[in-house]
Parts: structure tokens; C-alpha cells; sequence
């Protein structure tokens, strides 16, 4: 029924906005490692991309032309070495993550912190069991297209 707006009293101060050059992350070690990590989004997505087009390909049923393109367009050399910077942006990626980790979420056994130690071999040796089993898959030949 009644309609209540609320004005603000005209101020005749400028708002401070601190100016940011482009290149403020690389004044210092911690801000570029930084932004390193956080690029490194981008090599995994491409390489998302193409399991996604592989996997559309794959599931056309009968028709072979698409997917033998896509099998073609990974054997190129700009597409493998695109997919090996990847491969070692996701792993640093998961290095600063498996650090950051202890930092992020403090894990209480009895009242007591889990140390950080425990947490990163923890995290390494799921790592490395998800990585040993995967390789078992595909080498038995169950991960094949």
C-alpha cells in the first residue's frame, strides 16, 4: 500500500578507489604462484573439452568419421603439446592444493588437530591409488573406447 524509499543525502566526497595496474600480481612470489595456480583452470578445461567432443563422438553409434577426426585432432602435435602443458599445470595445481590443504580445513581427531603432515601423505597416496588403479584399467584394456 505504502511505498518506502530511501534517500540518501547528497555527498559531496569523491569515493577512494585505489588505482590497480595489470601487473600487480607480479610484484610478488606469492601472487604469481597465484595466479599460476589458478590458470592452470584452463589447460584442464581444454583438455575437458576434447574427452567431451571424444565422448560425443563415441556415442553417435554407427558413425566412425566423427570420432575417427577426433582421434586424428589428439594425434596433432599442437594438440599433444598443449595436453603435456596441461598435464603439468594440473599437477602443480594439485601440489598447491594438496599444500593448501592442512591450511584450509583443520581435520580434529579427539579434540586434538590432525597434522598437516598427515593430511598431504593422506592426500598423496589416495592420489596415487586412484592413479595405480586407473592405469591397471587401462591397461587391461577396460578403459578403451
Amino acid at each position: 500500500m505504502f511505498e518506502v524509499t530511501k534517500k540518501e543525502a547528497p555527498s559531496k566526497r569523491k569515493p577512494f578507489n585505489r588505482p590497480v595496474e595489470a601487473n600487480w600480481w607480479t610484484r610478488k612470489k606469492f601472487y604469481t604462484m597465484y595466479m599460476i595456480r589458478e590458470s592452470s583452470v584452463l589447460f584442464a578445461m581444454l583438455f575437458a573439452l576434447e574427452l567431451l567432443a571424444g565422448m560425443i563422438c563415441a556415442a553417435t553409434g554407427n558413425d566412425t568419421s566423427c570420432l575417427i577426426k577426433w582421434i586424428n585432432f589428439m594425434a596433432s602435435w599442437p594438440v599433444k603439446i598443449v595436453n603435456v602443458i596441461g598435464l603439468f599445470a594440473v599437477l602443480y595445481h594439485t601440489y598447491t592444493w594438496f599444500n593448501l590443504m592442512p591450511k584450509a580445513q583443520r581435520l580434529m581427531v579427539k579434540g586434538e588437530p590432525m597434522p598437516g603432515s598427515f593430511v598431504k601423505v593422506a592426500l598423496y597416496g589416495a592420489l596415487f591409488i586412484t592413479s595405480l588403479v586407473a592405469i591397471a584399467l587401462a591397461a587391461t584394456g577396460l578403459l578403451s573406447i
